[in-house]
């Protein structure tokens, strides 16, 4: 296989003091998803650690419980440890 790279015509982006775009270094985002247990300390050492790891940015998730297994469904929605 035989791929061809063309030359691209996205215009830059600027996201805060930093610009975005082809010819540019990579913007990372660390995926911290629900690893906070929805303590707001666990977020907060989770965001330093990818802030020492070189990352931008950072991406949460929050969940809740109710709106993922209502009690209509029959299914257990057993809360984890420290979520809130």
């Amino acid at each position: 296989m035989n791929a061809q790279v063309t030359e691209s015509t996205a215009p830059a982006v600027e996201i805060g003091d930093l610009v975005v775009g082809d010819g540019r270094p990579v913007y990372v985002i660390g995926e911290i998803g629900i690893n906070h247990n929805g303590d707001p300390d666990i977020a907060r050492r989770l965001i330093d650690v990818a802030a020492e790891a070189g990352v931008q940015a950072v991406k949460f998730q929050k969940r809740t419980p109710s709106s993922r297994c209502p009690r209509s469904s029959g299914t257990s929605c057993a809360r984890r440890p420290g979520a809130r």
